[in-house]
This record gives structure tokens, sequence and C-alpha cells, in this order.
């Protein structure tokens, strides 16, 4: 077996992992676990919001939940879609499962709702 240096490890990252979600209306969906630099993004602009008293924009929901379901990051064009095309509950639903199962994982995920 090789090794992979940093270029190719950057080029080719290994594959995020996935699990089944569900959607408040019952029905299932793949959520993709976000890379780092999302969650970290999320961070900042949530410091950002909170320091202003305001709320994150929906395009910044938008586009974290349709990252992770697409499972990459989205264009400005299928974030666009996905906003025009989802409630904001809904948006705002996998979003928070996409925080939770990037930061926790699935396996914490379903202790949690045994609770």
């Amino acid at each position: 077996m090789t090794t992979l240096t940093f270029k190719e490890l950057i080029a080719n990252p290994p594959a995020m992992q996935q699990t089944s979600a569900t959607l408040p209306d019952g029905r299932k969906y793949e959520l993709y676990k976000l890379p780092m630099g999302a969650l970290l993004r999320v961070a900042e602009l949530s410091k950002i919001a909170l320091d202003k008293k305001e709320e994150l924009p929906i395009k910044i929901y938008g586009g974290i939940a349709a990252q992770a379901v697409l499972g990459r990051p989205p264009k400005e064009k299928e974030v666009d879609q996905f906003i025009d095309v989802m409630g904001s509950d809904t948006i705002a639903h996998i979003y928070r499962q996409a925080i939770s199962f990037s930061q926790l994982g699935v396996e914490a995920i379903e202790e949690a709702k045994k609770d």
C-alpha cells in the first residue's frame, strides 16, 4: 500500500461518513458528515451573528443543509434551489441534524433520542 502525500490526500479526500435521517414528515434522506471547514465556518458566522444580536441568514442555513444532503459543497444555484423548494422548518431540521451528526456521530445521536 502506498502512502498518500498531502497533495494527493487533499485532491482526493476520504468519503464523508453518511447516515439515514428522517424528515419531520417521516420520509428518510441521506445525510453526510460536514467537513471541519464547514463546521468552523458555521462557528465563526454564528459568533458574528451573536455579537451583532442577529440571526444567521437563511442562505447560510440552506447552504449547510444542502451540503449535508449532497455530500459536497453545493453550487450557489443548488443552494438557491434548495431554499426555493424547502420550507424553513425543513431547512432548520436538516441543518440541526447535519451539525449534530458531524460533531457527535450517529451513535451519540441515537443515544440522545433515547432520553
